[in-house]
C-alpha cells in the first residue's frame, strides 16, 4: 500500500502501489481505532467508482477470502 495522505482533519486516503484503488479511512480517536469508509477504483479513463464498506458477516468473510470489502456503490 502506498503512504497515508491526509484529506481533511479526520479522514484520511491510501492508494494502492498501482493506483487503481484506494481506501478512505476515517481516524480513530485516542481510544478507537481507524476505520474504512470508502473503497475507490481509479479507471483509466479518469473515471471512478467509490462503494461504501461492507462490515456484514458477508462482507468480512469476502474480504478475508477475496480481499474485496466493496458494498453498495455510491
Amino acid at each position: 500500500m502506498g503512504e497515508k495522505v491526509w484529506v481533511d482533519k479526520d479522514h484520511y486516503r491510501v492508494v494502492s502501489d498501482d493506483g487503481r484503488t484506494s481506501y478512505l479511512y476515517e481516524a480513530g480517536g485516542l481510544f478507537s481505532s481507524d476505520r474504512c469508509v470508502e473503497i475507490s477504483e481509479h479507471h483509466e479513463d479518469g473515471t471512478t467508482d467509490a462503494y461504501e464498506v461492507d462490515t456484514s458477516i458477508l462482507g468480512v468473510l469476502r474480504g478475508l477470502t477475496l480481499g474485496d470489502m466493496k458494498g453498495k456503490h455510491k
